[in-house]
């Protein structure tokens, strides 16, 4: 029997975030994502017809430098087997920023002997890499007005409402769907104010440097308690996942009976 295949096999390329094992066991990302560096990552190449079936033939020709690549290396190709019904490539990942894949068209031959059109359609399959762990600084004010700061372990005894502002130093965004006020920390005791009754966590400014608000009404103090805003290490990360990885904290003491004490000379 002869099959006749005249369509130009179609690559399509997406990616793969490994296990460390060997074989590794694979989870996608598509193009647009954010990687770190926790897990090996790899570019999955799968190839069709044309018209958008499988390949039934199988590639006679795809070496690996037909994948070409920016701001990052490539390793050797893995054919398809039983267990994978695709291509696959790990890549070594240098600078953080986006990296950038394509196949171009004509550079890989079928067993039927037809070249491929370009891979994604002509598109580039891009994603975003970030190694860095993001930081935080967390500051806090009375008024309303930042000139009236409060300081690591200071008093307050006044009747304004307080504000915590929180100030990410990380390129790649730390998003409100996962910085929220449930994130503070309430395991060793208490934490100066009712956080169920507070407002949420409010976003002031977007990249390269997200900042949030937490404004604490006055009435929600509790009266001479220490007010602690602690985020711990690992609750909160990146979209590329990379975590905070210290716990950061502010607290003072909040006590509107306090009188300073009078000193006489005798």
């Amino acid at each position: 029997n002869v099959t006749f295949d005249n369509q130009a096999p179609l690559p399509i390329i997406t990616g793969l975030i490994g296990d460390g094992e060997d074989p590794p066991t694979f989870t996608d990302f598509t193009d647009g994502q954010f990687v770190n560096d926790d897990n090996p990552i790899y570019l999955k190449i799968q190839w069709q017809e044309s018209d958008g079936t499988d390949e039934p033939f199988d590639m006679q020709s795809f070496p690996v430098g037909d994948i070409g690549i920016d701001n990052a290396t490539l390793g050797s190709l893995v054919s398809p087997t039983e267990e994978n019904d695709y291509y696959y490539v790990p890549v070594t990942l240098s600078d953080n920023g986006v990296i950038s894949a394509q196949i171009e068209a004509g550079v890989a031959t079928d067993y039927a002997g037809n070249d491929n059109t370009a891979a994604n359609a002509g598109a580039t399959f891009t994603f975003n890499y970030d190694d860095i762990h993001p930081t935080l600084v967390i500051t806090a004010y009375h008024g309303g007005n930042e000139a009236n700061a409060l300081t690591q372990g200071s008093f307050y005894n006044r009747d304004d409402d307080i504000t915590f502002k929180f100030v990410w130093t990380e390129v790649n965004d730390v998003t409100s769907a996962t910085f929220v006020k449930s994130l503070i920390d309430q395991s060793i005791g208490s934490i100066g104010f009712n956080l169920a009754s507070a407002p949420a966590f409010v976003r002031t400014s977007n990249q390269p440097n997200p900042e949030y608000t937490f404004t604490i009404g006055n009435d929600l103090l509790t009266e001479n308690e220490m007010v602690r805003v602690l985020i711990p290490s690992g609750s909160v990360g990146d979209e590329a996942g990379n975590s905070l990885q210290t716990d950061e904290v502010l607290s003072f003491f909040y006590d509107k009976s306090f009188t300073a004490p009078t000193i006489t000379v005798i």
